[in-house]
């Protein structure tokens, strides 16, 4: 009977603890001066590798070098930072994204960059045993009648383990370049384009023998920019898949879930509005023959592009991390939304009161684990220093239910939508709590607080008259501690 207990107390305990899945503190990788430009990896082995600019000097000359961390214990204690840029003529290197193959070997793209233009696009690499090229490769070289454009070189490996690097050209088109390295010869093909039209990438995904890319499409249009997807397979690209018919204003992500099937997230912008409007879109597709499909906005609203990322977790939920800025209180929130059947729930992870959203903000699916490396500014305006910070979230199992918490704020409802006069607030406390309940517009500034106070456990219901408002449409917002749940509203 004594062993039964012990059991069956085990099992209520394991039971309990499964039951809350919390975000660890973070852990602080690095702290640096400027725009430190984060890019993390983990390899098939488990270990995390990490790399961004850092700042050696920026007067007379701004001069940065590319430093690298790993770490072996899963995030726990990382490496001494090393400097793999080579940089003995004191440039300014910038913009490193890295990835590894399916040896464990690492591949690291970045920029020269000279004022605002980039000069060259370079590559290294280190191999399994940790030994570095001793000679940096110049994968492009601006003509005098070019710039490379100053964003991002974007590198991914094939099932095959043949490396592609792409970038862009700004002027006098801006037009996507890239070179294939090929993995029998270790040799870097000729440089070439996908598209004659204006274009950029901003995410790789690779899924089999396939790399997907996702960017802006300008097209022949030169005042605005739409979001499209488009693949590389067996040395030839697809043609460009448009995901928006909107004015894209970038801040595209692309991944794949457990079944295969990919999703891409992005801001847009409607200059008809306010040149501050961006929505949160999630795209979906099955399969390269299938044109995406928009699935749900995440947040309707924000002051300005949010940085973001989306992964899916072992059991094939879907969670984004993404920060927001809210122009009426000059604060940023590092926020994580999950789906839940009745809709989005997010979990406020950290706050700055600095008036500078989190930035550089990437998650990793390792096993169990999400692992979310983002950039706090903590002291931007007194050091411009920014800390490399990462954390770590382990999602709970398949029939495990979610914690009273979240469970409860699922059930929030606005109605009825549309509204006209007074609408009604039904929402539900696992415990007592601060409420804070408000209206955003469209341009997101608050137009209205409908409550803010300790609320006790159990059903509530409020009623609001949103009549002094413009017909238009608005976002209920409910935050109940660190959570937030957001209800879009039209009203008449």
């Amino acid at each position: 009977m004594k062993k039964l207990i012990i059991a069956i107390t085990f099992l209520v305990s394991s039971f309990a603890y499964a039951q809350v899945a919390e975000w660890n503190e973070p852990i602080q990788i690095a702290v640096d001066s400027g725009h430190v430009r984060p890019d993390f990896h983990i390899d098939k082995l488990g270990r995390f590798h990490i790399i961004w600019e850092h700042l050696v000097k920026k007067f007379p000359r701004k001069v940065q070098d590319i430093y690298y961390k790993k770490s072996i214990d899963l995030g726990k204690t990382w490496s001494i930072a090393k400097d793999i840029s080579l940089n003995e003529e004191d440039l300014q290197y910038a913009n490193p994204q890295i990835c590894t193959d399916s040896e464990n070997n690492i591949h690291i793209a970045f920029g020269e960059h000279r004022g605002d233009y980039a000069q060259r696009v370079l590559y290294t690499s280190c191999n399994a045993q940790g030994e570095w090229q001793q000679k940096i490769d110049t994968i492009a070289e601006k003509n005098p009648s070019e710039y490379i454009f100053p964003g991002w070189p974007l590198i991914a490996a094939d099932a095959q383990d043949n490396i592609l690097l792409t970038w862009g050209l700004q002027y006098p088109i801006n037009k996507i370049h890239y070179r294939k390295k090929d993995k029998a010869t270790g040799e870097w093909g000729d440089m070439s384009y996908p598209f004659v039209e204006r274009a950029s990438f901003l995410d790789l995904e690779v899924k089999e023998d396939t790399i997907y890319a996702v960017g802006a499409w300008l097209g022949n249009n030169v005042s605005t920019a739409n979001a499209f997807y488009a693949t590389y397979s067996h040395d030839d690209w697809s043609a460009p898949h448009l995901l928006s018919e909107h004015d894209d204003s970038g801040s595209h992500e692309i991944t794949s879930d457990k079944k295969g099937n990919l999703f891409a997230i992005h801001n847009e912008c409607n200059i008809n509005l306010d040149d501050s409007l961006f929505i949160d879109k999630t795209f979906y597709c099955d399969d390269i023959y299938n044109s995406y499909q928009e699935v749900y906005n995440i947040i309707p609203k924000l002051t300005f592009p949010a940085d973001k990322d989306i992964v899916f977790d072992q059991y094939n939920r879907v969670h984004i991390v993404q920060s927001e800025p809210f122009r009426e209180n000059g604060i940023s929130k590092l926020i994580h939304y999950r789906r839940l059947p009745n809709g989005w729930v997010g979990e406020q992870l950290d706050i700055s009161y600095n008036n500078t959203p989190f930035t550089w903000i990437n998650l990793q699916v390792y096993e169990d684990d999400i692992c979310l490396v983002y950039v706090d500014w903590e002291k931007v305006y007194d050091t411009w220093e920014a800390h490399i910070l990462m954390r770590k979230y382990t999602p709970q199992p398949e029939g495990i239910a979610d914690n009273a918490e979240v469970s409860a704020l699922g059930t929030f409802k606005v109605y009825p939508n549309p509204v006209q006069g007074v609408c009604h607030l039904d929402y539900q406390l696992a415990n007592t709590a601060q409420v804070d309940i408000a209206v955003y517009d469209m341009q997101g500034r608050q137009v209205s607080t409908i409550y803010q106070g300790q609320q006790a456990a159990g059903a509530h219901q409020l009623s609001w008259d949103g009549s002094s408002l413009n017909p238009g449409v608005y976002i209920v917002r409910l935050q109940v501690g660190k959570y937030v749940v957001n209800r879009k509203i039209t009203v008449k």
